[in-house]
């Protein structure tokens, strides 16, 4: 009888739960697109159930901030599929796509990053006197592809075994002659320390790479990955790298 008195007194003093304040919409907006740029309407009930499981507050509340994000402005259809569900995405996901969409265009005509096709010839040749046999006809035009062509941006494609990390390591020496400083990046660490033992590229992951050039200077002593006019970017895997990440490479 003690110990439930003491429980009493103690559940008085606390008082009657308290309801926190509702979550942030901007909160809810931005979880909706953590992982994928579109998602259905159920997403937006997860997430919103997500955010309020910790306020206190019940369905109706839930109810009624789904029911205003879905008819607000932050929020708009990007399409039926064709069981007749409808497809969704936010504005500020719009706006970062268009974004670095657009930078890729206003710098395809850039000049700054092709090299002289002596230093792509030698490494042709010096690729073949290193591993003993020579890239093929579509390496070879791969390669200057991605060395000579105008633009800040080359995407490379091609399926395993395919021989992109014979190209890698070309590429990389034709940039180097020329005077660039070549690192590697991949969403994984398993993908970036590939990339390193498999094309001699010095490598890390991107969000290490974003997050050395993004703090101060001065705050690393290891200053590898921190980019400059003269860094070429290379970066494995890039079809799984997400619309914000991209955005952060890019602009």
């Amino acid at each position: 009888k003690k110990k439930k008195k003491e429980l009493r007194k103690e559940a008085q003093a606390r008082g009657p739960a308290t309801v926190k304040s509702l979550p942030k919409k901007e909160t809810i907006l931005s979880q909706l697109t953590q992982d994928e740029s579109c998602f259905r309407i159920e997403k937006l009930w997860e997430v919103a159930a997500n955010e309020f499981s910790t306020t206190g507050h019940g369905y109706a509340q839930i109810s009624e901030t789904v029911d205003e994000l879905a008819r607000g402005n932050e929020i708009c259809v990007m399409g039926v599929l064709e069981n007749g569900e409808t497809l969704y995405t936010t504005k500020e996901m719009l706006r970062l796509e268009r974004d670095y969409t657009n930078a890729a265009y206003l710098a395809c005509d850039n000049t700054d990053y092709i090299v002289d096709a002596n230093f792509v010839d030698k490494a042709i040749i010096d690729f073949k006197e290193q591993y003993g046999f020579s890239l093929s006809d579509e390496q070879t035009k791969a390669l200057r592809h991605v060395t000579q062509k105008p633009g800040r941006f080359q995407l490379l494609r091609g399926a395993a075994g395919a021989g992109k990390t014979s190209l890698q390591t070309a590429a990389k020496s034709a940039w180097e002659q020329a005077g660039y400083t070549v690192v590697g990046a991949a969403m994984s660490a398993r993908a970036a320390e590939e990339l390193e033992k498999n094309a001699g590229i010095e490598s890390t992951t991107l969000h290490s790479l974003l997050a050395r050039n993004e703090s101060d200077e001065n705050s690393h002593n290891d200053n590898r990955f921190r980019l400059g006019k003269r860094h070429i970017l290379v970066i494995d895997e890039a079809g799984l790298i997400d619309s914000r990440t991209m955005h952060s490479i890019s602009i």
